[in-house]
């Protein structure tokens, strides 16, 4: 009878450590790119990947599953045959002032073609812009440094990982000495032979994703999960609350060892938000625009501190008001897209309403500068103008209200609007940032009205074309507003 007891008590211990097993890997995958080995050791998966053919330079491989590795053919004909792999990862969850010892990429060397690539040297440099996975080629392929930052050989056989030790690079990476655009991996030695050795690594969109890992220093001390988030505004179970007055979510949360990271989820008519509308924000609060009419919305927060451990707080929900007439129609809009800062654009709206009464439109300019209507006759314009300081991507916002004075008003759907405003550079035009990644990338000809491509050439440094002749005219810094 006592064995028979003590290989129960081992069962019971045995099934306990593998549920505490399954509910840890749930609460870590949580976050896709981020994985917690244990406490001093962090494991990353790129946001980014793709690789860039020199001899299909105009195509994209962003989602492809494998990453090709060419070096350039050196024999007679010079054929171009190089291929290079870009990557990039999220450091924003580290603290910037988080002791890391070691980090390593690990690339998974799945397959060659023609010649074996055993023992040719993979060369990681740092990459010195801005590129996209969905859009970027041989063609449009970012800067790379000249210095080196690892290296590894190429394994004598497939199905192996290599590894390149990168400790530097993501120890500024996180300080905040070097910008981060991720790296550059390629076979940089010449090949004076036919037959090209072309190796192909996973990508992060196969089985074995790319990865990194990074090892923190012990200093000895117990790192605590951080604490549960509380006090939610709105009130947890609140209803009946005005559609268009609720336009942000907040709590509050702390944790003693530092400062937190949060996730949200959101969504309306599921008592189990699925939808992550925002992740790894530093804010104790999100704005989450206007919101529907008799709607039950339900939403909790996760709060991460900086060594990855997490606290996931309740779910709380709110509801709206009903609507007690036909809500007006949504809104119509008409004006330009782009322009420069300082620029006055009109913009023209215009909205009909079902039983015929008067509207009041409220409009955000998406820079905190909002401005509401006096009473406008139903499908009758609305004009009215505005300019934007700084540059950058804004989303208008508009909806109307119907003038009902027996308190039982009701508004239309929001519209949202998109301008792109770019920098003026005195009368020759402006400068555009197309895909609001922070860096200018279009100039457009005030007096022809041609738009061209742009490079920035160090930070803030641009060359200009300004009669699109394919010459470099001019030398514009956009942080001093120096044109040369």
């Amino acid at each position: 009878m006592k064995t028979i007891k003590k290989k129960s008590i081992h069962v019971q211990l045995i099934s306990l450590l593998i549920t505490i097993i399954f509910l840890f890997n749930i609460l870590i995958s949580t976050s896709p790119n981020i994985k917690a080995d244990s406490d001093d050791k962090l494991k990353i998966y790129p946001t980014a990947d793709s690789d860039i053919r020199q001899r299909i330079p105009d195509e994209c491989f962003g989602d492809s599953p494998d990453l090709y590795v060419s070096t350039r053919y050196g024999g007679l004909f010079r054929i171009k045959w190089q291929a290079n792999i870009l990557i990039k990862f999220d450091f924003s969850i580290i603290e910037s002032d988080m002791p890391i010892s070691s980090a390593t990429l690990h690339l998974y060397y799945a397959t060659y073609f023609d010649t074996n690539p055993d023992g040719r040297q993979l060369t990681c440099y740092r990459i010195e812009n801005s590129w996209n996975e969905d859009t970027v080629t041989w063609n449009n392929r970012p800067n790379k440094g000249s210095a080196h930052s690892a290296y590894a050989k190429v394994p004598s056989s497939p199905k192996n990982w290599v590894t390149l030790d990168v400790t530097t690079d993501v120890q500024n990476f996180v300080g905040g000495t070097v910008l981060n655009y991720g790296w550059w991996i390629m076979d940089d030695d010449f090949w004076l032979y036919r037959d090209i050795p072309q190796h192909i690594y996973s990508s992060r969109e196969s089985q074995f994703s790319p990865y990194l890992e990074i090892t923190f220093q012990d200093d000895g001390t117990e790192n605590n999960p951080p604490n549960v988030p509380r006090n939610p505004s709105p009130s947890n179970n609140t209803e009946e609350i005005q559609s268009k007055e609720v336009n942000r979510l907040q709590w509050d949360c702390d944790d003693i060892d530092g400062s937190l990271r949060y996730d949200v989820y959101f969504e309306k008519n599921n008592s189990n938000p699925r939808d992550c509308i925002s992740k790894n924000q530093s804010n104790k609060f999100i704005d989450i625009g206007y919101l529907d009419y008799d709607t039950s919305y339900f939403w909790y927060v996760i709060s991460w501190n900086s060594i990855h451990q997490s606290s996931t707080g309740p779910i709380w929900s709110f509801s709206t008001e009903k609507c007690l007439n036909s809500p007006p129609n949504k809104p119509t809009i008409k004006g330009p897209n782009k322009g420069k800062n300082y620029q006055d654009f009109s913009f023209t709206f215009s909205c009909t309403d079902p039983e015929d009464n008067s509207l009041t439109y409220f409009i955000d300019w998406g820079d905190g500068n909002a401005e509401k209507s006096t009473h406008i006759l139903s499908d009758e314009d609305f004009i009215i103008n505005h300019y934007w300081v700084k540059p950058g991507s804004y989303t208008i916002q508009v909806y109307s209200i119907d003038d009902v004075e027996n308190g039982s008003s009701c508004s239309s759907e929001i519209l949202e609007y998109i301008i792109n405003i770019g920098k003026e550079i005195f009368d020759i035009g402006y400068v555009l940032d197309m895909d609001d990644d922070g860096i200018f990338d279009t100039f457009h000809n005030d007096q022809s009205g041609i738009e061209n491509s742009i490079k920035m050439i160090k930070k803030d440094l641009y060359e200009l074309d300004i009669d699109n002749d394919s010459i470099v005219d001019h030398l514009y810094s956009s942080s001093t507003d120096i044109l040369e």
